[in-house]
């Protein structure tokens, strides 16, 4: 009769196991079709809203991925899972989404798109509520087969309680037989004891060792049983062991401890940890583990004084994968002037000149993708105080491989910038010189040629500034060369604009422009800042004041064939500049190359 219950169990059990694979199959599925639709909402405002391209395939790729799933649930639900009704899958907010999805990809418009967010709620919930009602048939089909096994469960009681008389003595027998298997088991785990590198021990409630496996020989090269560590170890390692014992004899909870041992003269460190064990009289005994972990201790120290020399003189600073600082180095704090409390949880905008905008663009394109980025800052620091930093960024991990964010190692390179700064600029008026206007005007010109762009270069001079030296003497013309040089500076103050001191009263710059831009109206209202800087100038009739004359050349190479070198274009704003004092001065005159 037990028998028969048994296999009824049994089989109710299998049962239950052969459905619970398709019910739980059927509810990932459904739960599959719920994030799908989040999925599909999701690439159809990237498509609608953000113009993403790729995303109407994506969206395309989601729908196929639905009904792949939805055919693989309703073949379930047919097949294997009665308990769900088909016609719940086909509600109605789930039906009309599914058909407004096909019709967006066949012709993505504005109503289609707004009728499926209006209604995103409502056919969120209809995936809710689909999903959830495939939980409840599974639960339901898994407590109807608990009911019945727990039946079976109370006869088998019963019937076991009844024959329990008749089988008590064949029980002695195999107690018997368990015992020895115990006993047999009891060696083996003695040699598996044995086996192991750290030293297992066991005390009774006095201190006194009652078992150690091999491991306590090996190390101490001395047997401990029916020994107490008085017996064994020094006196301040006995007081510590002792108090350990102590707590787990007294308060029955496991301790942890260290302590360290001069072996041979060879200093040893273990870890120690003990925890309360009952006997069969209910008498506590202590049961414990030693290993050693002098290794451990010792690489630990050498990270530390790694780790304190780099704080100490290398630039770190760790951030989250949004940018957040979340760790720097005292060496950083030294050189930027925060403390490190100012810095945790800020962007590294604080140290932003804000000017080089591309060059963070590059950065993170690069660091986004798990690869190296190096390159040169220019930072504030807290004093408003600018410094350069010559750094490497790349993304780090956690031991598990996920990104954990960016460390950023740098070096100070403000001397280095200086040195190249006075190199490169004029020093009257702190713009940059001839040789590297020549410099500049190769690169930007053969970049422009490259990628068929615009190309703007700007000349112009002080007019009739000799007759002012003449007036005024030197040290009042350097003054005014000064003034109008600040004014172009701040005049041409756009990203990937250049102005340069190429000669005695005579200006260039290369312009970044815009497509549409209307560049003489722009360089007109130069001329007037100039003029209103009423620098008095008598020797400059008819204006009474320092005035500039304007020559420009713009070469737009998407639209010309014929390729131009610097002399040839440096000549043409030169004759246009010409062309400008020809005219009466202070004016521009300009030549458009198409």
């Amino acid at each position: 009769m037990i028998f028969f219950l048994f296999l009824f169990g049994i089989t109710t059990l299998l049962h239950m196991g052969y459905k619970s694979k398709y019910y739980t199959k059927s509810v990932n599925i459904a739960g599959k079709q719920r994030v799908l639709s989040q999925k599909i909402i999701f690439e159809l405002n990237n498509h609608f809203l953000l113009n993403d391209k790729n995303a109407l395939e994506r969206l395309k790729t989601r729908v196929s991925e639905y009904s792949s799933n939805e055919k693989e649930l309703l073949y379930l639900i047919k097949t294997n899972t009665s308990n769900i009704s088909i016609e719940s899958l086909k509600s109605k907010p789930i039906k009309n989404f599914l058909k407004t999805v096909h019709l967006y990809i066949k012709a993505p418009n504005e109503k289609l798109h707004s009728e499926l967010i209006n209604n995103r709620d409502e056919i969120f919930d209809a995936f809710n509520n689909f999903v959830d009602y495939c939980e409840q048939s599974y639960n339901k089909i898994y407590l109807d087969t608990l009911k019945k096994l727990s039946i079976v469960g109370i006869l088998n009681i019963l019937l076991i309680i009844f024959y329990y008389q008749i089988i008590f003595k064949k029980s002695l027998r195999y107690l018997d037989k368990y015992l020895k298997i115990i006993h047999i088991e009891k060696n083996n785990m003695k040699n598996i004891f044995d086996a192991i590198d750290s030293i297992i021990f066991e005390k009774n409630g006095n201190g006194t060792y009652i078992f150690a496996n091999s491991a306590f020989f090996k190390i101490f090269s001395t047997e401990i049983v029916g020994k107490n560590d008085a017996d064994i170890f020094p006196k301040d390692v006995v007081e510590i062991l002792n108090a350990s014992d102590l707590t787990v004899i007294n308060e029955q909870k496991s301790t942890t401890t260290e302590i360290e041992i001069n072996l041979e003269n060879e200093r040893k460190i273990f870890f120690i940890k003990k925890f309360p064990l009952k006997d069969e009289n209910e008498e506590i005994k202590i049961c414990g583990i030693a290993i050693d972990i002098t290794w451990e201790k010792e690489f630990q120290h050498k990270k530390d004084e790694l780790n304190k020399m780099i704080d100490n003189h290398v630039m770190v600073s760790y951030t989250d994968c949004n940018g957040i600082i979340t760790d720097v180095s005292k060496a950083f704090c030294s050189i930027c002037g925060y403390d490190k409390s100012e810095l945790l949880g800020k962007s590294h905008n604080i140290f932003r000149s804000f000017k080089e905008t591309l060059i963070y663009k590059d950065l993170w394109d690069s660091i986004s993708s798990g690869n190296l980025w190096k390159g040169e800052f220019k930072n504030i620091k807290k004093d408003g105080t600018s410094f350069w930093i010559d750094s490497s960024i790349a993304p780090y991990y956690g031991f598990m491989g996920e990104k954990l964010g960016y460390i950023m190692v740098a070096k100070d390179i403000t001397d280095k910038k200086t040195v190249e700064k006075l190199s490169i600029t004029d020093a009257l008026t702190d713009l940059y010189n001839r040789r590297f206007f020549d410099e500049i005007f190769q690169k930007k010109l053969s970049f422009a040629i490259r990628e068929k762009n615009k190309f703007c270069l700007f000349m112009c001079d002080v007019d009739n500034f000799k007759n002012y030296n003449d007036m005024y003497g030197h040290q009042m013309g350097d003054k005014a060369l000064i003034a109008i040089s600040k004014n172009l500076k701040e005049y041409f103050n756009r990203a990937g604009d250049f102005i340069f001191r190429v000669g005695g009263e005579e200006f260039a710059a290369i312009l970044n422009i815009e497509e549409s831009e209307n560049i003489d109206s722009f360089i007109v209202k130069l001329l007037k800042n100039i003029e209103d800087l009423n620098i008095e100038h008598k020797g400059n009739p008819p204006f009474g004041v320092l005035t500039i004359s304007c020559g420009l050349v713009v070469a737009d190479f998407a639209q010309i064939s014929k390729l131009f070198s610097t002399d040839s274009l440096y000549k043409m704003v030169d004759d246009e500049l010409y062309k400008a004092k020809q005219d009466g001065r202070n004016r521009i005159s300009s030549f458009y190359v198409f």
